[in-house]
């Protein structure tokens, strides 16, 4: 079964959280890794795909440079066993309100993007964080 799914730098667009695209149909049970930076990938960050995407085993998600918009999902810091998460260089533009706890995280990428808001003073919630780049 699928483990790892690497499709970085490969010019794919369209709109990958839609219910009709393959990557939504994609059996995400045993997928610990998908790595889909610097494509022309768009769609809203907190749709279906993404929140069942985070309720498996996935470790590391990378989305960086595409054209995700919207905001940053709650879903990403629930997630029991999410440590990467990379979002820099899309189209980003607001944060949750809450952060809530969550001791796996351990990378955080969110610069290059339009957030508007000010971030939750709840980032001490990711008490496992290491890396985090906001600017």
């Amino acid at each position: 079964k699928l483990g790892s799914l690497r499709l970085q730098d490969n010019l794919l667009t369209g709109d990958l959280v839609d219910s009709k695209s393959s990557l939504s149909r994609l059996s995400t049970d045993t997928l610990v890794e998908l790595q889909l930076e610097d494509n022309g990938f768009q769609g809203r960050m907190g749709s279906f795909f993404l929140e069942n995407l985070l309720r498996r085993n996935l470790t590391i998600l990378d989305l960086s440079d595409n054209e995700f918009s919207g905001k940053v999902s709650l879903e990403v810091f629930e997630s029991e066993s999410l440590m990467v998460l990379d979002l820099h260089g899309n189209k980003l533009t607001n944060f949750i309100t809450v952060i809530p706890p969550n001791n796996v995280l351990q990378f955080l990428a969110l610069h290059e993007n339009i957030i508007k808001k000010e971030l939750p003073g709840e980032l001490h919630n990711l008490s496992a964080l290491t890396h985090l780049d906001l600017s």
